[in-house]
């Protein structure tokens, strides 16, 4: 019997992530909620932000809305969600 990998973060395939589309609308998650977060007796900085899916000076550029949930004592991300057009599972994907 081997020692445990030295590596112990999850794969990406295998990070719990949650999507939704409807009516044209993508909308995922990732990581904990404000909600859990607080429950659970953690200080929480939540950072909203409303950028496009891609640069506004090019045609058909959809905007979104991003919600960021960070520890406030150690600045770790702590969860993310995300609705609106096209790119928003993207962006998830990378949290």
């Amino acid at each position: 019997m081997g020692a445990p990998p030295v590596d112990q973060r999850r794969r990406e395939s295998e990070r719990p992530r949650a999507e939704a589309v409807a009516f044209g609308i993508v909308a995922a998650a990732t990581g904990w909620t404000e909600k859990r977060a607080v429950a659970a007796g953690r200080s929480v900085r939540v950072i909203h932000t409303h950028p496009a899916n891609h640069a506004g000076y090019y045609p058909g550029a959809e905007g979104m809305s991003l919600k960021l949930v960070v520890d406030a004592a150690t600045d770790a991300i702590l969860g993310a969600q995300g609705v609106g057009g096209a790119g928003v599972d993207k962006r998830i994907d990378v949290i």
